[in-house]
């Protein structure tokens, strides 16, 4: 004789079928219907997703042990992403992230965890969210705008000499050196050399540790600790010695207004504001953040500049390469020229037209930067 079940067993068998589901539909998820970001490299792991009664696991298709998360300790993030597409953050830990692809899955978090889906904001009304909406953006470019400029010029200049060099080394080992740095003999002496005599006009005194790094783009950093890169293709680009030094003096006005650190600060800030929002930083260990880190306001790019002139100029190097390297860059088309000229007050930046007009008008050198011999050896400084 069958007896019948009561109501408690009937929730644990019925619990018991739910979970057991949920662990074979997991199994059977394509690669592609989750990934997971461990937060410690850029790496997007395929993962299937196994849902319980208070957590979920995630686990990892290329191998590594598999992750728990309490469904309390998980929230969504990018919130305005489609509603098949979801991004979470398990274990409130920042910067690692699951995607949730496939709709199923998303279907079966949401019948386990509703409220990790959709969160109290998303169930306002529209005229409640979109006021939310509106002061959370006015406080964000407040912070971005005002805050964190400020708080970045304050702190920067308190960082110690030493803190700053083993940051700057510590950007080199990490992002160029894996690319590949330039060593030829030559070619590094006739680069150091130049890079000196600049630091001595403009009135550097440390010394700066100078590299070339194969990167394939066009492009120079100013690094905190008195680290300064070049990239074989800017050296490639450049058509004279002069242009070359014109961009190192550029730099150089960055290190000696301490805007590099000054960057660094402003990007860690600005990457904690993304994070608090969206779940997810920008990331340390890329190209593309290094770019971003280093875009300086307008007013950073116009100091810089009329150092690298008056540099050049007590060099007695020549601005016509500097501003030659302008002229190049600034080839566009001539309606957007012309658009970019005429908004150029909305831009971050001085116009590179604009820029190439200053330094031929107040530039005073003639000379170039290396004697042919030198800008041979510079131009070679990536031969194997």
């Amino acid at each position: 004789m069958t007896r019948p079940m009561s109501a408690r067993n009937l929730a644990e068998a019925s619990k018991l079928s739910s979970d057991q589901f949920d662990d074979q539909s997991s199994a059977r998820g394509a690669s592609d219907a989750a990934y997971f970001f461990d937060g410690h490299t850029a790496l997007k792991h395929p993962v299937t997703v196994t849902f319980h009664t208070a957590h979920f696991t995630i686990t990892l298709l290329d191998g590594g042990a598999p992750v728990e998360c309490p469904y309390t300790l998980s929230r969504r993030i990018q919130p305005f992403l489609p509603a098949e597409h979801v991004a979470l953050r398990p274990n409130n830990h920042s910067g690692a992230r699951l995607v949730l692809v496939e709709p199923t899955l998303i279907d079966r978090l949401r019948r386990h965890a509703p409220e990790v889906l959709d969160p109290p904001f998303l169930r306002r009304s529209r005229l409640r969210r979109w006021a939310a909406i509106t002061g959370t953006l006015v406080a964000v470019m407040a912070v971005i705008f005002v805050l964190v400029p400020a708080v970045s010029s304050v702190f920067g200049f308190l960082v110690p000499d030493t803190t700053k060099r083993a940051v700057g080394a510590r950007t080199v080992q990490q992002i160029f050196e894996p690319a590949g740095l330039c060593i030829a003999e030559a070619g590094t002496q006739a680069l150091k050399g130049l890079v000196d005599q600049l630091a001595s006009t403009v009135g550097v005194d440390e010394d700066i540790a100078i590299h070339v790094t194969q990167f394939p783009m066009v492009n120079a950093f100013a690094l905190p600790g008195w680290h300064m890169v070049l990239t074989e293709k800017l050296i490639e680009t450049a058509e004279s010695s002069a242009e070359v030094a014109g961009i190192i003096a550029h730099e150089l006005g960055h290190m000696k207004l301490n805007h590099p650190t000054e960057a660094y600060f402003r990007r860690g800030l600005l990457s904690a504001v993304v994070d608090a929002i969206f779940g997810g930083g920008l990331g340390f260990e890329s190209v593309a953040a290094l770019v971003i880190t280093f875009s300086y306001s307008r007013d950073d790019e116009a100091a810089a500049d009329d150092i690298a002139i008056n540099a050049l100029n007590d060099a007695g190097i020549t601005t016509q390469g500097i501003a030659d390297f302008f002229n190049r860059e600034a080839k566009l088309p001539e309606g957007l020229q012309k658009m970019m000229v005429n908004l150029e007050w909305l831009s971050t930046h001085p116009s590179n037209q604009g820029r190439r007009q200053i330094a031929l008008e107040q530039g005073t050198g003639r000379n170039q930067a290396l004697s042919p011999e030198g800008w041979r050896a510079l131009r070679k400084v990536c031969a194997k």
